[in-house]
């Protein structure tokens, strides 16, 4: 099986493996230097005990003139394997020489120059110069020249060797590691990572090897994974229980759940029906009510009408007229919200509001609309200032639908403005959009209710009052819109400061003066 370079094995073995080897190189070169220092030590001492002998004998013999005593005393050290040359020389003059110099590495001038006393290498030679001379007198000098070449092999055989067995002892050591952290680290570690899989895999009892016998820390790391795999089953089984428990609470919360969810949605179909028969109920006697009232008005109650009365009994026609003004509000604002029930109704079945989008100019829906309220609001001391861009509000859009935004929205105006400024409409064109805004200065929205209060059943005031309606206009109104491609928002600074509602529609070419209808 191959060995990840992110395994254990590597990352326990491959620095114990290096530091071997680093040893063994640093040990090999503190070795090899060594013995490179002991063979130039001998090869030294060798020169000097040589130097010794030649100048003693030569000494004698060239201070009593017998040569005999001097080639005596050469016979001494000639034998010597490494010998290369030996000269003995008396005022500049070689009298005695031995061996062959190699003028090509050194010539004369060289030899005669070099230090007395001292031991140079001079190319392939080791080559030492001392005085020589008898009872303080100088005699002259002696030139002693080894060879290297063994020096330099003996060095080489010594550095061999010692990388020999380096190599022979980082390679015991490089094996007893790959043994023994198999045995004592590797293998248990491994065992214990089986171990974990299959507790990760379920098997809540794998069984812990004999590992955890060891007096170490492998022994006390088992012992530990032990402990914690018998608290881990002890917690295991517990949570399953708990499991158990709670799924069964759970399974019968549910068929609770669905038992009140079926109940609901039973009430909730009775409630749609319900508010569909009630409000298609109501539609036909408001109806009748509000044209009775608007026939009353326009046939027994016109000023000239009450005018042949005096007294007592034009008194009481102008109570009757006052009343049936009142009956007449209240019919439209009954009839209003039936719609909107009705609107709701539909909405809430899924079946949506029919839109009738056809090209329209939406200039003279928006006066008339202001127009009917104007009316309200002269009688709550209000008046409506109304903005109209030039050239036509054309769009493609339901001009029935427009008007019931129209008029929710200027509904929620005069209901929530007692005084101030009064109520502003202003229609423009806004990009490719035609815009409508209803601005009042009324109580105000609070900024987080500012989006809330286009669902349903919230309310445009800022705080419960009698006069909020049902909070059902403003979520039609938002429906109505989006079918139409538009946008609807709120604006207002805060409790007290006014409010203005904004909404939009895809405007669209107006016909030409011909009909012909542009774009």
């Amino acid at each position: 099986m191959a060995t990840s370079y992110n395994s254990l094995r590597v990352k326990i073995i491959a620095p114990l493996v290096l530091l071997i080897v680093a040893i063994a190189g640093f040990n090999s070169l503190y070795s090899a230097h060594h013995q490179a220092q002991l063979i130039d030590l001998a090869f030294y001492e060798r020169m000097k005990k040589m130097a010794d002998i030649i100048t003693l004998g030569t000494g004698i013999a060239l201070s009593s003139g017998d040569l005999d005593v001097a080639y005596a005393t050469v016979d001494l050290v000639k034998e010597d394997r490494d010998l290369a040359f030996l000269l003995i020389l008396k005022d500049g003059a070689e009298i005695i020489s031995q061996g062959t110099i190699d003028r090509t590495q050194l010539d004369r001038s060289t030899l005669l120059s070099l230090p007395e006393g001292k031991t140079v290498k001079l190319g392939d030679y080791l080559v030492r110069k001392d005085l020589i001379g008898y009872k303080g007198e100088r005699l002259g000098s002696s030139l002693i020249g080894l060879r290297v070449k063994d020096r330099e092999q003996a060095i080489a055989e010594s550095l061999r060797t010692t990388l020999l067995m380096s190599l022979g002892i980082a390679v015991a050591g490089i094996g007893a590691i790959l043994v023994l952290s198999q045995i004592l680290v590797i293998k248990p570690v491994l065992h214990l990572s089986k171990v974990a899989e299959h507790i990760a895999g379920g098997d809540m009892h794998p069984g812990i090897s004999s590992y955890g016998q060891r007096q170490d820390e492998i022994g006390q790391l088992y012992t530990s994974f032990d402990i914690m795999v018998g608290k881990l089953c002890a917690a295991t089984e517990h949570l399953q229980e708990e499991v158990q428990a709670r799924t069964s609470k759970l399974q019968a919360s549910e068929a609770k759940l669905e038992r009140q969810n079926q109940q609901l949605e039973r009430l909730n179909t009775y409630k749609s029906r319900l508010l569909s028969v009630v409000s298609h109920e109501l539609k036909t006697p408001l109806a009748s009510l509000d044209g009775f009232g608007r026939l009353i008005n326009q046939m027994l109650l016109t000023d000239t009408f009450v005018a042949q009365f005096a007294g007592a009994h034009r008194e009481t026609l102008e109570k009757v007229r006052y009343r049936v003004e009142i009956m007449s509000r209240n019919t439209s604002r009954l009839t209003r919200l039936l719609n909107d029930l009705l609107d709701f109704s539909r909405i809430d079945r899924g079946q949506g509001l029919e839109m009738n989008r056809q090209l329209v100019n939406l200039s003279p829906i928006a006066r008339g609309v202001v127009e009917g309220y104007a009316e309200l609001a002269a009688r709550k001391g209000l008046a409506i200032q109304y903005e109209e861009a030039e050239g036509g509000l054309w769009a493609m859009a339901d001009g029935d639908r427009m008007v019931q935004v129209l008029e929710n929205l200027l509904n929620n105006a005069l209901k929530f403005t007692e005084g101030g400024e009064g109520i502003r409409v202003a229609a423009q064109h806004s990009g490719e959009y035609v815009e409508f805004r209803v601005c009042d200065s009324g109580e105000g929205i609070e900024p987080q209710a500012l989006d809330r209060i286009f669902q349903l059943f919230e309310q445009a005031g800022s705080t419960p009052s009698r006069k909020q309606g049902t909070g059902i206009g403003l979520a039609i109104s938002q429906y109505i819109v989006e079918r139409h491609d538009g946008y609807i928002r709120a604006e207002s600074e805060g409790i007290g400061k006014g409010s203005c509602f904004v909404f939009g529609v895809p405007r669209h070419a107006g016909p030409t003066d011909n009909g012909i209808v542009r774009g």
